[in-house]
């Protein structure tokens, strides 16, 4: 079956991208939280970059196709220069966020982006009941913070906003994914989640 050797093709070029992906975002998560997993900035970025290098190299070799699977040469220029301005920029100035931040995006050409989506909100929200689960039998410490405006609290990550900000950004994901199908109770229930979010950290 053609149709079934070319999806698993497909499947095989995006793998290194999802995965860098899926190591992007668990990195970020425990960066802001504190759970205490710490994984050098370094291994991480250069892991990255070689899985999305090899999801270039990987898509540049699948040929032209229709829908939009492999790039075509406007596309391949953009991403090039893109890519080269970059990394003149991190040779003058030694930031390799840009370069990274270049790689990912060229790297996603082609992939599912409801699959993008999908595994960041996963990803999110595994992490977001972890920490919460994980703060209220007191298994890492629910910081304090005292300012003018208040008292706030941290809810298991390193800054009181943390929380409900990993909230919102799972909701959008949510939302996108159920498309045009969200329910009124689906609705409810993202308003209480909101809510108890917004209590337990005293912050919007």
């Amino acid at each position: 079956n053609l149709n079934h050797d070319y999806q698993i093709k497909i499947n095989v070029i995006d793998f290194p991208f999802i995965l860098a992906l899926i190591l992007t975002e668990i990195k970020y998560v425990w960066d802001i939280s504190l759970l205490g997993i710490n994984v050098s900035d370094s291994f991480v970025n250069y892991g990255c970059s070689i899985l999305l290098t090899i999801s270039f190299f990987l898509r540049l070799g699948v040929g032209k196709r229709t829908d939009g699977s492999a790039y075509d040469l406007k596309s391949l220029g953009f991403a090039l220069a893109f890519l080269g301005i970059s990394l003149i920029i991190y040779f003058r100035s030694s930031d390799s966020s840009l370069v990274l931040l270049a790689l990912f995006m060229i790297a996603a050409y082609g992939v599912d982006f409801r699959k993008i989506v999908g595994w960041v909100f996963g990803i999110k929200t595994f992490y977001l009941v972890l920490t919460t689960i994980a703060v209220r039998f007191g298994r890492i410490a629910n910081l304090v913070y005292v300012e003018n405006r208040g008292i706030h609290y941290g809810a298991g990550y390193t800054s009181y906003n943390q929380a409900p900000r990993e909230y919102f950004y799972i909701v959008l994901c949510y939302l996108f994914l159920r498309d045009k199908k969200v329910t009124i109770k689906e609705l409810v229930v993202i308003e209480i989640l909101a809510w108890y979010y917004a209590a337990v950290t005293l912050s919007r």
